[in-house]
């Protein structure tokens, strides 16, 4: 096709690095098709378009936050995967999302790099992939001011929380890849805390499926820092 998909993909990629974190997720999907791309695809993108034009009173909004003190932040995570949700090929997706003193910082939403044998592993890869981005901007901001530890991550699956917390190695979780279990090593030494969290109240679920109603504006509210 002659469409130009992959320009009007960038351009809005662009936009939902910078101010638009609500696009995430759609433009993580039709990223997929960037080398085989048809009518259809290009279809949707104009539909993601329209939808940016549709709502571009609505700003990202960064605060200083609340009872804070000087020189202090907090770094909070929200993490979450779909499981399988590829038809082909059975990859899972998932969702991430940083808040520095309950502003957005960063989101996320990607395909993983391997099949997840149930979700409970693929909350942990989830997980693992959040904690990385989650320790790069501590190290960032720890070169300028103090950042509180240990950093809250909230998890919506109770399983991955017990097997971060108690080391355990049997049947169902010894296939699971070393590097995936790191997050063990942060919790052990105080630099992050687990959480569980609801899904109802799980931000980073808006960014591993497609959500409708009250969820979806709620998620967007809080992805964008309107409250």
């Amino acid at each position: 096709t002659s469409k130009p998909f992959l320009n009007l993909l960038g351009e809005l990629r662009y936009h939902q690095r910078a101010v638009r974190p609500d696009l995430c997720t759609a433009l993580a999907y039709l990223s997929r098709f960037s080398n085989a791309y048809d009518e259809r695809h290009f279809d949707a993108l104009k539909r993601v378009l329209r939808y940016l034009i549709g709502t571009a009173d609505m700003p990202l909004i960064l605060t200083k936050g609340v009872n804070r003190e000087y020189g202090t932040f907090d770094l909070t995570m929200y993490t979450d995967a779909t499981w399988a949700d590829c038809k082909e090929t059975k990859v899972s997706t998932s969702g991430w999302a940083i808040f520095l003193n309950g502003s957005p910082v960063l989101s996320t939403s990607t395909k993983q790099k391997c099949v997840a044998l149930s979700s409970t592993q693929a909350e942990i890869i989830a997980l693992s992939e959040g904690c990385k981005d989650l320790m790069h901007l501590s190290n960032i901001l720890e070169a300028f001011v103090t950042v509180e530890k240990p950093m809250t991550v909230f998890v919506d699956n109770q399983a991955t929380i017990a097997l971060m917390q108690q080391p355990v190695n049997n049947s169902r979780t010894r296939h699971i890849a070393v590097r995936h279990f790191w997050v063990r090593e942060l919790v052990d030494t105080g630099q992050v805390v687990l959480r569980y969290v609801p899904t109802a109240h799980n931000v980073a679920d808006y960014l591993t499926k497609p959500l409708q109603g009250e969820r979806f504006r709620t998620f967007r509210s809080q992805l964008l820092g309107l409250r």
